[in-house]
């Protein structure tokens, strides 16, 4: 498939040429979001977007691979999953991206990292530092590093689901308010993996959440972090900036996967 081909004059025809970006196999964890919110968003308007909570930029890969005209702004805490994976996924052109466990992500074109911003920062609620949890994934049962938050695990969880042993580290944080307005654009598309720091995330946007479009994110049920911020919170906070859930999915037993939507697009679908 020639991607050059489709494109014109800096925009597509519709949305549903977009969706021909997709590869034919492998996973696209992107693809339910992008449908359900293309019924009221014009792809074509779509220049910036925020992975929060990155892990292995392959959401970051994803993105750039659907919106060839977007800039990606990836952000993650762990400085380990940053060394291992970001990295070297952003830095060597020759090398096809792999995420934390090894699976190749097929099909990405090699200008994708070019519009790729990787940043080793918390996002939160506050700017300065902040402490954060790591998975140490020689001495946790369970090797997951996308286990690894701002939080603490449940001694609960850890005991009965997950056995996750966690370090401690200090690391940057910053809001996406002071990140937007350091560059002086405006979010439009929010994927969001943080671990039960969502409210802080949401937070830390100000008055400039309004600006978002649509945002992708995991919502806790039941708390297995300390500290972890849960459903009707978050779902208050996105309703009082105009968001609607527009899908929610189960994920696991403490937490579902949800998209919701800003009213500016779904009052007056395709004009945004």
């Amino acid at each position: 498939m020639n991607i050059k081909k489709q494109y014109r004059n800096g925009a597509y025809l519709n949305n549903q040429d977009y969706f021909k970006h997709i590869p034919a196999t492998g996973h696209f964890l992107i693809k339910p979001f992008l449908e359900t919110i293309s019924p009221f968003i014009d792809f074509n308007q779509v220049r910036h977007i925020a992975d929060i909570g990155s892990r292995d930029l392959m959401q970051s890969f994803e993105f750039k691979r659907f919106f060839p005209q977007a800039f990606i702004y990836a952000f993650e805490a762990n400085p380990e999953a940053v060394n291992k994976f970001c990295f070297p996924n952003l830095a060597d052109k020759a090398r096809t991206p792999v995420n934390d466990i090894g699976t190749p992500l097929v099909e990405i074109p090699l200008t994708a990292r070019n519009d790729i911003e990787l940043f080793s920062t918390a996002v939160a609620n506050r700017d300065g530092t902040i402490k954060f949890h790591p998975i140490d994934m020689e001495k946790s049962g369970s090797k997951n590093i996308g286990g690894s938050s701002l939080f603490k695990a449940t001694e609960e969880w850890t005991r009965t689901r997950e056995h996750w042993v966690q370090s401690e580290v200090e690391v940057p944080c910053i809001t996406m308010k002071k990140f937007v307005e350091n560059w002086d654009i405006e979010i439009d598309l929010v994927w969001m993996d943080v671990q039960g720091a969502e409210l802080l995330v949401l937070e830390g946007f100000g008055d400039h959440l309004k600006k978002v479009k649509a945002i992708a994110t995991e919502v806790g049920l039941q708390a297995y972090y300390e500290g972890h911020t849960l459903a009707p919170e978050i779902n208050a906070l996105l309703e009082a900036n105009g968001f609607k859930c527009f899908s929610s999915k189960l994920a696991h037993s403490h937490e579902m996967d949800n998209v919701y939507i800003n009213e500016t697009c779904y009052r007056n679908p395709g004009t945004h």
